[in-house]
């Protein structure tokens, strides 16, 4: 009897050290300054992937880029075209580019979550540029974008 016992300790022992690696970017200390000078709110972690997005939403069309910083995970990485964007300082900027560029939230065409994955679809018809057909994937767990990939074809409309 006392041998089942330790094989249980031991196993649970296992469990959490094998599984520590997954809890480890949980990013449940998010109350504090992150690496991008972003302040998030300490009960972010427990968002559904639909309150993700409507914050992300939000945030974007209020142009408030440090809210919309509080919607990536700490380790996150953006897929473009032209290859990743890793961490939270890297992607701070390149947002905070497309923001001088549209000014916020581009328009939506469609919008749609299942499970963990969101898909975003807009077009933007700016001055000298447009946005015909973009599309931004997102995978969201722990309340926080771990992954997004980009793609949109930038048309330039005049000088």
């Amino acid at each position: 009897m006392r041998q089942g016992r330790m094989v249980s300790v031991f196993l649970a022992v296992a469990v959490v050290l094998v599984a520590a690696p997954a809890f480890a970017d949980d990013d449940s200390d998010d109350q504090m300054v992150r690496e991008d000078g972003s302040v998030c709110p300490e009960s972010n972690h427990d968002r559904t992937p639909a309150q993700v997005i409507q914050e992300r939403l939000a945030a974007m069309g209020a142009g408030d880029l440090d809210r919309t910083m509080c919607t990536y995970a700490n380790h996150a990485v953006v897929i473009l075209p032209s290859g990743p964007t890793y961490g939270l300082v890297a992607i701070r900027a390149a947002l905070g580019m497309m923001f001088q560029m549209i000014g916020g939230a581009p328009p939506l065409t469609s919008l749609n979550i299942v499970g963990d994955v969101a898909l975003l679809t807009f077009s933007f018809y700016g001055k000298g540029f447009a946005i015909p057909d973009g599309a931004d994937t997102y995978v969201i767990r722990h309340g926080y974008i771990r992954t997004q990939t980009v793609h949109d074809s930038i048309v330039f409309t005049g000088p």
